[in-house]
């Protein structure tokens, strides 16, 4: 498998999603749904994508499959970070303030905005809309970190 980087984001106009290959930006892989883990490595604000890092297996139905690379060391939280919760959690953009939010689905439903996430997440996808999950409903593996408004996810 080939692994690269890419901007990843929701068309609210198509409703899918779009992979756009950050060393090919006319290379775009539309999918209507998504499962897997990648490896976050930042956001882009001003627009909504979120950065990322992995392999993609792209079915004749339009769902991804994600891959991460498995000799990339992800990114850890600080020592020093702030555990916020384990579980699963939704991220998602906030375009009117242009910086995401980071949400305990089962637990606290405590909602922490941010300026950008890092990590490996553990990604799944169900809502119909622009929500990305971290973490799985059934195995509650997803855990968040936070240190100066910014998300770790492990």
């Amino acid at each position: 498998m080939e692994y690269k980087n890419w901007d990843l984001s929701w068309s609210k106009s198509t409703k899918t999603f779009r992979w756009i290959q950050e060393d090919e930006p006319l290379n775009v892989i539309y999918s209507t749904s998504l499962e897997g883990e990648m490896d976050q490595l930042g956001t882009k604000n001003d627009t909504g994508r979120l950065v990322v890092a992995a392999g993609l297996d792209v079915t004749t139905t339009g769902h991804v499959w994600v891959y991460a690379d498995p000799d990339r060391q992800p990114e850890l939280p600080p020592a020093d970070a702030e555990h916020l919760f384990t579980g699963y959690c939704r991220m998602c953009y906030r375009r009117n303030h242009a910086d995401w939010r980071v949400r305990d689905e089962l637990g606290s439903k405590k909602v922490t905005f941010v300026k950008t996430y890092h990590g490996r997440v553990k990604l799944y996808w169900y809502d119909q809309a622009s929500h990305l999950f971290h973490g799985h409903p059934d195995r509650l593996d997803g855990a968040v970190y936070i240190k100066n408004d910014e998300a770790y996810l492990a």
